[in-house]
């Protein structure tokens, strides 16, 4: 479960489209969509990809939003 307003403002917080993001990771915008409003759930791998993607490098906000 990730905590969705927090995630969707760092996607904001640097220019980007849930498309670009889902781009980013390798998936779908539908899929990215459903991640995103955890209807699905991130692999790791697309964690460490989204965090490099929107600049989260701090790891506390790391774990605050994706380890709820």
């Amino acid at each position: 479960m990730v905590r969705t307003n927090e995630l969707q403002a760092a996607r904001k917080r640097v220019g980007a489209t849930q498309r670009d993001a889902a781009k980013a990771i390798g998936c779908s915008t539908n899929s990215y969509c459903d991640k995103e409003n955890n209807r699905a759930k991130f692999d790791v791998f697309e964690v460490v990809t989204l965090c490099d993607f929107l600049k989260i490098n701090d790891n506390a906000e790391k774990a605050y939003i994706f380890l709820c």
